[in-house]
């Protein structure tokens, strides 16, 4: 398991992928099923998350990286890493799943109601 990020000459502590990181993406408004989609803030947010710093400052700190030859994939595989070990994130997608699955059936039965009345409206017109 990845337990450093290394960042230029330093070796920064990899932080788990719990609430407090979830929270900070979404102050940075990034959803969950958007992580894929927003790599680049989304991986800086986590570096923030990981020293404790703002996300600016987290930026700097990952341009200054690039710059002296580090890539994103030093960043990238650990954050895979610490996602697909973290039981939040497991259970927060559960959850996130569960109430897409609820807003789908809610829509279903929605459409199904109004199919039901048009159907009555057309059967007493005739």
């Amino acid at each position: 398991m990845a337990n450093f990020i290394k960042l230029g000459e330093k070796r920064i502590p990899a932080a788990d992928v719990d609430f407090n990181f979830v929270a900070l993406l979404s102050e940075n408004n990034i959803q969950l099923n958007e992580m894929g989609k927003k790599m680049l803030p989304t991986l800086r947010v986590y570096v923030a998350h990981c020293m404790g710093i703002d996300v600016e400052t987290a930026g700097q700190i990952i341009n200054q990286h690039m710059v002296k030859g580090g890539t994103l994939a030093d960043i990238a595989s650990v954050f895979t890493q610490k996602v697909e070990d973290s039981d939040f994130f497991r259970a927060i997608s559960q959850v996130e799943t569960e109430i897409a699955d609820e807003s789908e059936t809610e829509a279903i039965e929605v459409e199904s109601e109004k199919v039901t009345k048009i159907s009555k409206k057309k059967t007493t017109e005739a």
